[in-house]
């Protein structure tokens, strides 16, 4: 456990020095898997004004937008896919967010959690 953590320490000290351009046309219909160790894989999902967000241990879906700042991503998400399952008043209705995705080479690591996801093939 402190073997992840120190190595996501050195990436985020690797990343202070160096920054990459994100442009809509290179994330555009690209598919990011989060690095981790369970038997699934959750995945971001880029469309061309859209991102739809896997979460493998709920098996679910969430879809909300993203817009491009330099070297970051910000997502807002907006509905999960089983929102309309339950009452507008539910807890179980997905509560909208947002966070932050460094670009990084062929990574996209997310600030607040620090986890990261790998760029894969669809």
């Amino acid at each position: 456990m402190k073997r992840i953590s120190i190595l996501k320490i050195g990436i985020l000290i690797l990343l202070s020095f160096t920054s990459y351009q994100v442009s809509a046309q290179k994330i555009v219909n690209t598919k990011w898997h989060l690095d981790n160790d369970y038997d699934c894989s959750s995945y971001l999902s880029f469309q061309t004004d859209s991102i739809t967000i896997y979460d493998c241990e709920t098996d679910e879906k969430i879809f909300g937008t993203y817009k491009i700042d330099a070297d970051t991503i910000i997502v807002q998400t907006i509905r999960g896919e089983f929102d309309n399952d339950f009452p507008i008043d539910s807890r179980h209705r997905h509560e909208p967010f947002s966070f932050k995705l460094l670009r990084h080479e062929e990574k996209l690591i997310d600030l607040k959690y620090q986890l990261i996801y790998t760029k894969t093939d669809k």
